[in-house]
C-alpha cells in the first residue's frame, strides 16, 4: 500500500508488527504481483494448496482448499511476517520513498 500511495504523491508512515507468520491467499498474491512485490517474497515462502484440520488425537476433521494455481492463478503462501516486512522495506527504500519505522 505504501508503494502505491507514494507513487501517487502521498506521504506515508508505516508501522509494522513483527513476529509470527501470515498466510497469503491467491487474491492477496495477485495484488502483490500487480504491484511487483510477489517476485520479491516468493522465494521466502512456503507454498501450499489446502489446510487439513485434525482434533487433539490427530483424527481427521476436514480439509479446505486455500489455493489452486489452475483455478485461482496462484497457490497459497505462508511467509514469516518479518521476512515480508524486510522485503517490503527494501522495496520502499529502493524506490526512494523513505524508510519504514
Amino acid at each position: 500500500m505504501a508503494l502505491y500511495l507514494r507513487r501517487h504523491g502521498k506521504e506515508v508512515l508505516i508501522y509494522a508488527l513483527s513476529g509470527g507468520a501470515i498466510m497469503l491467499s491467491p487474491d492477496a498474491l495477485e495484488t502483490l504481483e500487480t504491484h511487483g512485490v510477489f517476485d520479491h517474497i516468493k522465494s521466502k515462502c512456503y507454498c501450499f494448496m489446502d489446510l487439513t484440520f485434525r482434533d487433539n488425537d490427530q483424527k481427521y476433521l476436514d480439509n479446505h482448499e486455500i489455493g489452486n494455481s489452475e483455478r485461482f492463478g496462484h497457490g497459497a503462501l505462508r511467509v514469516y511476517r518479518q521476512a515480508a516486512i524486510d522485503e517490503l522495506k527494501a522495496m520502499v527504500d529502493e524506490a526512494g520513498f523513505g524508510g519504514i519505522y
